[in-house]
């Protein structure tokens, strides 16, 4: 008969899960329960089953409403920041939803042009949808997106030798904004750049990084 052999308990926010919380779940369910960051789970679901399948070294930008990094290391993952800009700010702060939204609203202020004016409420999608339908202040925005997430990418690339970057996150849905902004920056400093490619595993990924959790601790196998 089919049971449930594990559970996994994942939130956006690092550090929302408690061992507290995971003993109780043990002890009511029977069975082990894990804990992860859900971009700690999105990286080993790519790893598997998506975009990075092939790759034992490679770093993943988990970018959205809390932004961070995952950095894989032949089945080893550390989650950390995005890197600091050329004035020492943290990326992590820059690419996260909030901020785009806030950036936005500040160049709105001296832009009276942008079809964002029309918009009943904000949000990341819809700058990322307007920037689709060449908007210029939208677009403006991309191209600050991508300066981030450049820096971040040959951030992350230098400090471990990686010669391969998946974006992740809810940001995914934006790659092919983000990624050919980001590869402009990229071709402007003077070092090898380094593949960059979108989650293939899009918003499953952390489930399917929790299936590969589970399996890897059970006698349970794929």
């Amino acid at each position: 008969t089919r049971r449930l052999v594990a559970g996994c308990l994942s939130a956006s926010h690092p550090g929302l899960i408690t061992d507290e919380m995971c003993r109780a779940l043990h002890i009511e369910l029977s069975i082990p329960i894990f804990a992860a960051d859900d971009a700690e789970l999105s990286a080993r679901g790519e790893a598997e089953w998506g975009a990075a399948r092939d790759q034992s070294f490679f770093a993943l930008l988990y970018l959205g409403q809390h932004s961070r990094s995952v950095s894989y290391l032949d089945g080893y993952l550390r989650v950390g920041g995005l890197g600091f800009d050329a004035q020492g700010w943290p990326l992590a702060q820059q690419l996260s939803d909030q901020s785009v939204i806030d950036a936005t609203r500040h160049l709105l202020l001296a832009d009276s042009s942008s079809a964002l004016h029309e918009l009943p409420r904000l949000s990341v999608a819809r700058i990322f949808e307007a920037a689709r339908q060449h908007d210029p202040l939208a677009l403006d925005m991309v191209r600050r997106i991508g300066q981030g997430v450049a820096t971040s990418t040959l951030y992350m690339a230098d400090m471990l030798a990686l010669s391969h970057v998946v974006l992740g996150g809810t940001w995914h849905n934006a790659a092919d904004l983000i990624i050919p902004a980001a590869y402009e920056q990229m071709q402007l400093f003077q070092t090898q750049v380094p593949v960059l490619v979108p989650a293939d595993l899009g918003d499953d990924a952390p489930l399917m990084g929790a299936v590969r959790l589970a399996l890897e601790h059970t006698s349970v196998r794929s």
